[in-house]
């Protein structure tokens, strides 16, 4: 009985603990990001290597290390069958998932191997809250070189829930994320397609549970030379999806503000949601539209109040600039 007394309160003192590495065509940079995974201090951990059909070597490479592991966490090796895409990838990991905190990797970003001892250790310590906790983080480029870039996370905690989705996600960086395993469970799986889960997890956060915040470098998150490029050099097609994967995102924001039992007193989130859906929607609507419904699209942007035309004009530049250098060429 003793035994079993102590055992329990180990595990209140020292729950299981969930590490995720989601991987895809990731085969240049796998290797790193797993020894990351397997080098972490703390414990109990449960390490779940998922490569989401990956045409690269990417699997034969966690399967090998897989293998040949001989510490003392717990190893899940997975391979989908086919390709689910983001959204669906994660839903069905943290479905799998045994621990009650989920710590997410990419399979190009390393892991200190502090960073779930330290992660588990604030959550607990703030009464193992729902919601996510996320860090600091080093930028690096393809070759592992230390990037001098402005693009830290920021201490979002005071921020109110209509500017987290004002701003979309107010300076929360996925790759940096943990994830607790009832905040799934209350809020649902992500609906499939949704390409920017940590937005989601970040909201969901805000609007149901807590976030926590641990001001310390715990990875390297690797930022590859397209992600650097600023908004006035995407094509066309980038500012097209990007809109339209904002719309998305908003509306899991109007679904999830829909469970809450207190709509009444969220309802200038709503419109806040709702103005930002319109926003994208429009800029769609004038890029992609016919002659008719670019008029159209204009005549409503210039009769809404509550639209900011401005914004929307500099992002319509930025969707029509390489048009505009096409036409320059023959000037």
């Amino acid at each position: 009985m003793n035994n079993l007394v102590e055992n329990q309160t180990k595990l209140d003192q020292y729950p299981l603990v969930t590490f995720t590495l989601f991987a895809y065509n990731q085969e240049t940079f796998i290797h790193e990001a797993i020894a990351g995974a397997l080098a972490q201090t703390y414990t109990p951990l449960e390490i779940i290597l998922s490569d989401d059909c990956s045409t690269d070597g990417t699997f034969e490479i966690m399967k090998n290390m897989a293998t040949n592991y001989t510490g003392p966490h717990q190893i899940v090796l997975i391979k989908n069958e086919s390709n689910l895409g983001v959204a669906s990838h994660v839903n069905k990991i943290i479905s799998l998932a045994k621990g009650s905190l989920i710590i997410a990797s990419a399979g190009d970003d390393i892991s200190f191997p502090n960073r779930t001892a330290e992660l588990t250790e604030l959550w607990i310590n703030n009464g193992k809250p729902s919601g996510i906790i996320y860090s600091q983080y080093e930028p690096i480029d393809n070759e592992g070189n230390v990037l001098n870039i402005d693009c830290l996370c920021k201490d979002v905690r005071e921020l109110s829930i209509e500017e987290f989705a004002s701003r979309f996600n107010p300076g929360i960086v996925g790759a940096t994320q943990a994830w607790t395993k009832d905040l799934f469970i209350k809020c649902g799986p992500l609906p499939k397609g949704v390409f920017c889960e940590d937005a989601v997890f970040a909201f969901r956060a805000k609007l149901y549970g807590e976030i926590l915040f641990l001001d310390r470098v715990l990875l390297k998150y690797r930022i590859h030379p397209r992600s650097l490029s600023n908004d006035i050099s995407l094509t066309t097609k980038e500012v097209l999806q990007k809109h339209k994967r904002a719309t998305d995102i908003y509306r899991v924001f109007i679904d999830d503000v829909l469970k809450n039992s207190n709509e009444s007193e969220l309802s200038n989130l709503m419109l806040i949601i709702k103005a930002k859906i319109k926003h994208s929607d429009l800029i769609v609507k004038i890029v992609e539209g016919s002659f008719y419904e670019k008029l159209l699209s204009i005549f409503e942007i210039i009769n809404d109040k509550n639209i900011n035309r401005s914004l929307i004009l500099k992002e319509l530049l930025m969707a029509l600039m390489p048009k505009l250098h096409t036409i320059y060429k023959y000037i």
